[in-house]
């Protein structure tokens, strides 16, 4: 077991966001344009019909990192430090 004992610096927290999911459906229809030359005007019709549904998640993990003396140290977790703060950790 190793045992480090100081102060923080160069402390950094980073956030990292993960999403995956799926989306799954069908969309069906006519949509059409057509110009009358007689009458000048741009015709726009259709019609569409379908459905979408899916589901997504979100995962987010807190990673600090920071050194103490010449030894760098990075935590999973949402910690709250700050340079300048003393700190003990001991390593498993």
């Amino acid at each position: 077991m190793e045992f480090f004992q100081g102060k923080i610096k160069d402390y950094k927290k980073e956030t990292l966001t993960n999403t995956q999911g799926y989306i799954d459906g069908d969309i069906k229809g006519n949509v059409g344009t057509s110009f009358s030359f007689l009458h000048g005007k741009k015709v726009v019709s259709g019609k569409t019909k379908g459905k979408i549904k899916g589901e997504t998640i979100t995962t987010y993990e807190h990673i600090v990192s920071f050194d103490i003396g010449d030894e760098s140290f990075r935590l999973l977790g949402d910690y709250v430090f700050k340079d300048g703060d003393e700190i003990a950790l001991s390593s498993l």
